[in-house]
């Protein structure tokens, strides 16, 4: 609770006056002193201070009724413009409660027919385009779209802004802040949830070709029918009247006769959220979350760096009064029954019999796409030798281009018995 940096003086008009006068303080000559104090203490005094009491009094009212026509004016046109702003979900033509996939396949159809390209540039089908993807662009964001839900067009727009300015959420709370000494509630550094982290093994055939995974997540979601609010309606969910939807009260606390302290407190009634719930949600039973899934695309490019940290901003927890956590994929390959992963290089265990690793041999590889890599010797080859095939690897992440190559280490199986013919004729053809 801090304290607003003013006093105010409480000064009755028809109260005795002369209280507040310091008549004994006067720091002037004896004659002028004596002066003052006789017209202060004679009926013409307090007659003037009345007056003069009156007179500023009037003056506070008028300027206080000035006050209140102005703010007036300004909630008038902050609904009007609220009003005639754009319904993201009737122009996507979809529910407030819309899935992720939902939301998307709208969007796609959508943007199909009014694309660019589609419609010959019309100027017009051009500006709706526009329109539908920033539609897109706030509901598919879950923090957006909270802030979407609950403030509108317009608050989207400040959310946007105070991000850009390092700043929190600004909005019309700013706008009263001038008339109110500064008892809205301040910008504050935006709140997030716990960040995920989750792995995700794919099959080598995936890093060398590239794919799209759709990751099942589980976890806590705005409750679909209510989005966050915890009211059955929108027309239940209304701003708090104990502090006219600030968060904050302003106290004032009396220090000494005429001489007040002002306080600024949390709001008891609505928490300081500047809401209140009139019925609650049937689904979520105020409780504004409700556990849930939903299904994440990540795409894995050719290439990816094993143990590679793909984030997903803003998918995690879901909350009303915080924006969701981020969800963060740990990149894995699965063991593959030919090669192993050495970087960007591939190695294939060989095997071949004593006589090909004599007199040579030719055969092939069955690559991760399914082409064929010929692998021939002419020479001997000796136990545990590896032959470099280049660019027959993994393509290299930043160039999908180019590749590594692909190492092929040969393991000569050996007879288990040789019989007295065999001895024999090796015996005469090996050199001892």
């Amino acid at each position: 609770m801090g304290i607003v940096g003013f006093t105010l003086f409480a000064i009755n008009p028809e109260e005795d006056v002369l209280k507040h006068v310091p008549t004994d303080d006067f720091p002037i000559g004896n004659r002028t002193g004596d002066r003052s104090r006789r017209f202060v203490q004679s009926g013409r005094g307090q007659r003037f201070a009345v007056a003069l009491s009156r007179r500023f009094s009037h003056a506070m009212a008028r300027a206080r009724s000035g006050m209140r026509a102005l703010i007036v004016a300004v909630v008038v046109v902050a609904v009007v413009w609220a009003k005639a702003a754009t319904d993201y979900y009737k122009l996507l033509g979809v529910s407030r409660s819309v899935g992720e996939r939902e939301l998307k396949r709208a969007y796609r159809k959508l943007s199909k027919e009014y694309h660019p390209d589609k419609t010959k540039n019309d100027p017009g089908l051009t500006a709706q385009f526009v329109e539908i993807t920033k539609a897109y662009e706030t509901l598919s964001d879950a923090n957006l779209r909270r802030i979407y839900d609950q403030h509108g067009e317009q608050g989207v727009e400040q959310h946007k802004k105070g991000q850009q300015a390092g700043g929190g959420f600004g909005g019309f709370t700013d706008i009263f802040d001038l008339f109110t000494g500064g008892a809205g509630r301040r910008n504050q550094e935006e709140r997030r949830g716990t960040d995920i982290e989750l792995d995700l093994v794919v099959p080598l055939e995936d890093v060398y070709l590239g794919k799209n995974h759709e990751v099942l997540v589980h976890g806590q979601q705005l409750c679909p029918h209510c989005r966050g609010t915890g009211a059955e309606t929108p027309e239940d969910f209304k701003t708090c009247t104990a502090c006219n939807g600030q968060g904050v009260k302003i106290v004032k606390r009396m220090l000494a006769p005429g001489m007040y302290q002002q306080f600024q407190q949390t709001c008891d009634v609505c928490g300081g959220t500047g809401k209140k719930v009139k019925r609650v949600c049937h689904k979520c039973q105020g409780g504004k979350v409700v556990p849930g899934h939903k299904t994440i695309d990540v795409y894995v490019e050719k290439g990816v760096a094993e143990n590679e940290l793909l984030l997903f901003e803003n998918e995690g927890d879901e909350s009303p009064d915080m924006a969701a956590g981020h969800i963060t994929f740990k990149v894995s390959s699965a063991p593959h029954p030919r090669f192993v992963r050495e970087g960007n290089n591939l190695r294939h265990d060989a095997h071949i019999s004593l006589l090909e690793s004599l007199v040579g041999f030719k055969s092939t590889i069955e690559h991760l796409d399914g082409h064929l890599v010929e692998v021939s010797r002419d020479k001997v080859t000796r136990p545990l030798q590896v032959v470099k095939l280049n660019g027959e690897g993994l393509p290299q992440h930043d160039y999908p281009s180019k590749h590594g190559d692909l190492l092929v280490k040969f393991h000569i199986d050996f007879p288990t018995s040789l019989t007295d013919e065999q001895r024999t004729a090796l015996d005469k053809i090996l050199p001892k």
